[in-house]
């Protein structure tokens, strides 16, 4: 590959005749290439160009979607304030999960980790239960998560026999 000033969206033209992937170049993606390289697989070819020219890169399928680094960000910030948004829209849920060997008070601060902000977990000593408010799409996780941690504690058997000897 020896390329002297090509426009970048050649070069990705030409990843995409080597490369048989469907190439989608984001409106922002603009510049110009020098590339000399020889005995170098394209795909390392093309992780090379997109780190000079602060680009990235996202495979779905067989299309190559190039974009900056920046249009991504602002993309997976967006999904993020999506997800929050629709996690305020919905309505609470409240389960109990009574615990047969784990007490309630110790389980307590390691499942309020994988609730969302709008989570809360009661332990309640007297009956050895958790009382569990959160949005519908993390009680799964946090019921797995109380599966796992409910375990009875692994014990050892350990068996002596007192023998006596004397000398007849």
């Amino acid at each position: 590959l020896n390329l002297k000033d090509a426009d970048l969206k050649d070069f990705f033209r030409l990843i995409h005749e080597i490369s048989g992937l469907n190439v989608v170049l984001d409106p922002n993606v603009k510049g110009a290439i020098t590339i000399v390289l020889d005995d170098v697989p394209w795909d390392q070819a093309l992780d090379i160009v997109l780190k000079n020219n602060n680009l990235e890169r996202q495979l779905d399928g067989n299309v190559l979607r190039i974009a900056t680094v920046q249009t991504l960000q602002k993309e997976a910030e967006a999904r993020r304030a999506q997800i929050d948004a629709q996690d305020l829209a919905v309505n609470k849920v409240t389960i109990t999960r009574y615990l047969s060997y784990a007490h309630a008070r110790d389980l307590m601060p390691i499942i309020k980790k994988f609730l969302s902000s709008r989570g809360d977990v009661v332990a309640d000593d007297r009956t050895n239960a958790l009382i569990i408010e959160d949005i519908p799409n993390r009680l799964p996780g946090v019921e797995q998560r109380i599966r796992e941690l409910d375990l009875k504690t692994p014990e050892v058997e350990i068996e002596a026999r007192v023998v006596s000897a004397t000398r007849s």
